[in-house]
């Protein structure tokens, strides 16, 4: 999320208000070179609308502390309005970071029969998410599921598979697209971006 993070950055003005509007444009057109799904994406900007609500909530109380009374009051309000911009950020990480690992399991169950009930076996809380963006952990939990349930994964296929030997038409309509999983999705956008693109409108 290193990208998301720097454009954020450079959309935050001299007075440390987040240009929403602009900052969601340019995270918009970015999106595809960094294989975000449409679903992710809009997750992402809502919880950063809701982050960039609750900045003015918290800009609006402090400019109500010039009106205190005393200076215990004062410091009071103060404390209050810097515990509770503590409190936003901090379950704004957590959502983000709970948005990436459901990404990534979802990633490494694409060979699951049923990656909802596997998904449901992974451990989150033995996950971490390392500074470049990898997570630890996921890995050995992924080998002992195979392990324990081998009938709820695919078989590994070897040699190649024919090019549409048969002429079958493969042309995928919006409403399938609709319905993909965001590992077929990304397995369309790699094979075919003309099509993905087209598919997703270009998000």
């Amino acid at each position: 999320m290193d990208w998301i993070k720097g454009i954020i950055e450079k959309h935050i003005g001299e007075d440390g208000k987040l240009n929403l509007e602009a900052a969601l444009k340019e995270i918009n057109k970015k999106a595809p070179e960094n294989v975000v799904p449409k679903e992710q994406y809009n997750s992402l900007a809502d919880a950063k609308k809701k982050l960039d609500d609750d900045v003015k909530t918290r800009d609006s109380q402090l400019a109500e502390l010039q009106k205190a009374g005393s200076v215990e009051d004062l410091q009071k309000q103060l404390t209050e309005a810097l515990e509770a911009n503590e409190k936003a950020e901090k379950e704004y990480k957590e959502k983000i970071a709970d948005m990436k690992l459901d990404s990534e399991i979802e990633k490494a169950l694409s060979g699951a029969l049923h990656p909802e009930l596997m998904s449901g076996k992974i451990d989150k809380s033995k996950l971490k998410i390392n500074d470049d963006d990898t997570i630890s952990g996921l890995d050995e939990q992924i080998k002992g599921l195979k392990e324990t349930y081998r009938d709820m994964f695919k078989p590994n296929k070897t040699g190649t598979t024919p090019s549409n030997p048969e002429g079958k038409n493969t042309v995928i309509t919006k409403e399938q697209f609709a319905k993909m999983k965001y590992s077929e999705r990304m397995e369309l956008y790699n094979s075919n971006r003309e099509l993905y693109d087209e598919l997703s409108g270009g998000n």
